[in-house]
């Protein structure tokens, strides 16, 4: 489902999220070969339960997982090593009911589409004495066809210029907030014709 581009020891790789395997695959860009499968289908640290958005982590390659089953999101190395994961399922600060997307922004703050709750979540991800923690900055959104609310968001993405784009899935439309949640504009609408969207799933910068 998710797909994150990265260039490692000067090899050009893809990581996409094997979703119904509960697995991340690495590929070689340029032979098609699989250079690693990390996880299976599981809830153990590790392992991965529907996973769908990826994102990497530009300082030290690492890869957050956004797994819509477990409602967690999970971060390994680039070499598959399990770091962390945080959330759980329900409606409070830092919890998850079926997270899809997830970005990193330029500062390492990292952004989950919290899919089935209707907004987006913004976290601090560090090591403290050795112990990884994400503390919860900001939430914002509503179920709702508004300006700065959503429909079952998917997909999530940072910009350079301290961008935030969302897939605001149902409501056929992607949304552009500041890093701290303020709404700044609107592409598309829901409908079939040129610009308009049915449901708009993910969304990404050239």
């Amino acid at each position: 489902v998710g797909l994150v581009l990265a260039t490692e020891g000067g090899v050009n790789v893809l990581y996409a999220a094997d979703q119904p395997r509960g697995r991340v695959i690495k590929f070689n860009t340029a032979t098609g070969a699989v250079i690693a499968a990390y996880g299976k289908q599981g809830n153990a640290n590790g392992d991965f339960n529907s996973p769908y958005g990826l994102a990497r982590d530009l300082a030290t390659g690492d890869l957050y997982v956004a797994e819509r089953g477990n409602h967690r999101i999970s971060r390994i190395t680039s070499s598959g090593t399990f770091v962390m994961a945080w959330g759980a399922l329900g409606t409070g600060a830092g919890q998850f009911t079926e997270p899809v997307g997830v970005a990193v922004d330029a500062a390492g703050d990292v952004y989950v589409t919290d899919h089935a709750n209707h907004r987006v979540q913004k976290f601090r991800v560090a090591q403290t004495g050795g112990t990884w923690a994400a503390t919860h900055l900001a939430s914002w959104g509503a179920q709702g066809s508004g300006n700065g609310q959503f429909n079952l968001p998917y997909g999530i993405t940072a910009d350079a210029a301290g961008n935030l784009w969302v897939a605001d899935g149902f409501n056929g439309r992607v949304q552009r907030f500041n890093t701290s949640g303020v709404y700044q504009s609107t592409l598309g609408s829901a409908g079939t014709a040129p610009g308009q969207f049915v449901i708009t799933t993910w969304v990404g910068l050239h």
